[in-house]
């Protein structure tokens, strides 16, 4: 009796499972075709979400069959569920999966805010902060924007310089996912940038700064110091990246 039970509560857990992983996928691919923004960089795979809740819900079929006729625990029909949840997440994980990054979207847009603010800042000189001209390059190295924006993804960063600032800019102002505004200061001795996609804590939704708690996470770059790289001890120029406490990228 114990060992019918543990077969069973084996297979209640590996069907929740299921329902939950890709129940999950399914709604993430029908919700993420319409919304304005998406944090996703593609759609899950929705003939195979789909396929596997029907495997799912036959096994599970079976299990409940089984348990409602009293079958015994050497019953093949217990066994279906296991080989299910097996082999859905042997596809999943080693072949459909195998060449994403582990990384949520907020982390990816937050380690291209990173980048963007480390290469500006060393193109950085002593008197000048990089133009925009300058700065261009520089989005090509910063990978995708991890978006979709109505289920097609967001192919390229861009750039809006603003001037005369007395601080970050903190309202999307329309913009699409994927824009970066770079905010100069009035005496031009640094600069502020901050990034339009969603909120860490939506995953759908129009667009709006790439925020933590309501605070936008903001990277500020400074003017070289003039006495070198030397000067700073570890061969970096003066900047850095505001974040809310608690904020963990690797999250």
């Amino acid at each position: 009796m114990k060992a019918l039970r543990f077969t069973l509560a084996l297979d209640t857990a590996l069907g929740l499972l299921l329902l939950w992983l890709y129940g999950g996928d399914l709604a993430d691919a029908i919700r993420g075709a319409s919304a304005e923004v998406a944090a996703l960089t593609e759609l899950p795979n929705l003939p195979f979400a789909a396929g596997a809740l029907v495997a799912a819900l036959g096994a599970a079929a079976l299990t409940v069959f089984g348990a409602s006729t009293r079958r015994p625990r050497s019953w093949r029909g217990y066994r279906l569920m296991p080989i299910v949840a097996v082999l859905v997440l042997f596809v999943d994980v080693l072949v459909l999966s195998s060449g994403r990054l582990p990384l949520g979207a907020s982390e990816r847009a937050l380690l291209a805010l990173q980048v963007f603010e480390q290469r500006a800042s060393s193109l950085a000189s002593p008197s000048a902060l990089p133009s925009a001209t300058a700065l261009a390059p520089v989005l090509r190295e910063l990978g995708p924007p991890p978006w979709l924006q109505r289920g097609v993804p967001v192919k390229d960063w861009q750039l809006e310089p603003r001037a005369g600032c007395s601080g970050p800019v903190k309202q999307a102002d329309g913009r699409p996912p994927g824009t970066l505004f770079y905010c100069v200061s009035v005496d031009g001795k640094q600069a502020w940038v901050t990034l339009v996609g969603l909120p860490r804590e939506q995953r759908f939704g129009p667009p709006a700064m790439l925020s933590v708690g309501g605070e936008p996470l903001v990277a500020t770059v400074t003017l070289r110091s003039a006495d070198g790289p030397d000067a700073a001890g570890d061969g970096s120029p003066e900047s850095g990246l505001s974040a809310p406490e608690g904020f963990d990228a690797s999250r």
